[in-house]
């Protein structure tokens, strides 16, 4: 699935998009967040809690590519480096 299909596939609301972001998505910024947080495990739970609030926001209308970019800057504002 492309950057693009993933985002189309989260502004209809389909689960396999989500599924998608988390596999390619996930560890990158599970290990950002580590490395910010000095706390695996709490980078962890972050990084899930991220996720559901962006799938519980439902707010995908203004989300474009690169998808890597806007992840990594939401693990990074929730560290505390904004």
């Amino acid at each position: 699935m492309t950057e693009q299909e993933i985002i189309d596939g989260l502004k209809q609301m389909k689960i396999e998009a989500l599924k998608e972001l988390i596999s390619v998505y996930a560890e990158d910024m599970t290990v950002l967040a580590s490395l910010l947080l000095h706390d695996q495990a709490k980078a962890t739970v972050m990084v899930d809690n991220l996720l559901l609030d962006l799938w519980n926001g439902k707010d995908f209308e203004n989300l474009t590519p690169p998808l890597h970019i806007y992840l990594m800057t939401i693990v990074r504002n929730a560290c505390g480096y904004d």
